[in-house]
C-alpha cells in the first residue's frame, strides 16, 4: 500500500512540530517570566511580542489595539522590514475593512 508522503517526510514534520513545540514553550516562559517582572503595559507587549516573534521565526509583526473611543485598530508596535509608515496607523473596524 502507498501513501503520499514518504517515510522521511515524515520523520521530518514530526521533527519540526518537536523543535516548534518547544519553541513555543520557550516564548512562554520567557513572557511569564517578563510579565512576573513588570506589569507595564508596553513593556509586557513588547517582550510577548519577540518572544513569539522569534519562536515564529517572523521577519516582522505588530501589535493592534482597539480604541474604544473610535472602535478602530491602531498599530501600536509595529517590528521588522517594511513596517516604516504604520505606527499609529487606524484601521477602521467594519463590515468592508480587513479588521471587519
Amino acid at each position: 500500500m502507498a501513501t503520499s508522503e514518504p517515510v522521511h517526510g515524515k520523520q521530518r514534520v514530526a521533527e519540526d512540530s518537536q523543535h516548534l513545540a518547544g519553541l513555543g514553550v520557550d516564548a512562554l516562559l520567557s513572557v511569564s517570566q517578563m510579565i512576573a517582572g513588570t506589569l507595564e503595559r508596553d513593556a509586557v507587549i513588547t517582550s510577548a511580542m519577540d518572544a513569539v516573534s522569534e519562536a515564529m521565526a517572523a521577519e516582522a509583526c505588530s501589535i493592534l489595539l482597539r480604541d474604544p473611543d473610535t472602535n478602530e485598530l491602531c498599530f501600536h508596535i509595529v517590528k521588522g522590514e517594511q513596517t516604516d509608515g504604520l505606527d499609529h496607523t487606524r484601521v477602521p473596524v467594519d463590515d468592508t475593512s480587513i479588521a471587519g
